[in-house]
């Protein structure tokens, strides 16, 4: 894999899994679909979908870099896109769960390209 699409491979997932994280939360739920509470369940399987996807980026670093530089990059990129996220909360609410839907699906796909 290339070190181009392993660093938006978890670039991606990584906007994804703080979306799946901000999305698990009352508030930012109620900020992007207009209901004002989550079931646990919905709440369990979207912390454990963040947790699933920042690992998957993870992954998508090892096989690019070696462990140090690609812990390195892991940690920058979840910066990113923590930031992101938080951009789209404040800016396009209603948008973020087709965004990380999208980037999900980009994410992974470039993983396992």
């Amino acid at each position: 894999m290339s070190t181009t699409f392993a660093a938006l491979a978890a670039l991606a997932l990584a906007f994804a899994a703080f979306a799946c994280l901000a999305l698990a939360m009352d508030r930012h739920q109620a900020q992007a679909t207009g209901r004002d509470t989550t079931t646990p369940g919905l709440r369990f399987g979207l912390r454990l979908s963040a947790a699933l996807l920042a690992l998957v980026g993870m992954a998508a670093c090892l096989q690019a870099w070696g462990v140090a530089v690609a812990a390195l990059v892991w940690l920058g990129m979840l910066s990113c896109g923590a930031i992101l996220t938080t951009l789209t909360l404040s800016y396009a609410p209603r948008r973020l769960r087709i965004l990380a839907a999208a980037a999900a699906l980009l994410g992974l796909g470039l993983a396992y390209a």
